[in-house]
């Protein structure tokens, strides 16, 4: 089994997400998406231990305001806390200046967001 990868998105970058979830399987990454968390379960408790259990985050950065924003952002806040380095996917130029802090990639290149990936999870000690 592969690095463990969580992908955090709002509902509306579903498609997007999916894309990106099946390239980095294609690698030998495992990948978990919000929507496949144990569904009833407490959503702090059940997000902790599978961040806690996870060696990166990649994010597809939500269009303000849009449905499904806020979750991303506290998944964001949780993987921090957590000291998970993160991979931003971002939509459009007006996304970078928020982001310096993250790694970031153009939802354009998803090839180039699987080589980040891997090589963040080198620097990481985690092996893909």
């Amino acid at each position: 089994m592969g690095a463990h990868v969580f992908l955090s998105y709002a509902s509306a970058d579903r498609v997007l997400a999916e894309r990106i979830s099946k390239s980095l399987d294609d690698v030998g990454l495992t990948v978990t998406r919000p929507d496949a968390l144990t569904p009833g379960a407490p959503v702090f408790d059940v997000l902790k231990k599978t961040l806690a259990e996870t060696d990166l985050m990649v994010v597809i950065v939500p269009q303000e305001g849009s449905a499904g924003s806020n979750n991303v952002s506290f998944e964001v806040g949780a993987a921090e806390g957590l000291n998970k380095p993160v991979v931003a996917v971002v939509k459009n130029a007006t996304q970078v200046d928020d982001l310096r802090r993250f790694q970031r990639v153009s939802a354009a290149d998803i090839p180039g967001l699987v080589a980040q990936v891997q090589a963040a999870l080198k620097r990481s000690g985690v092996s893909d």
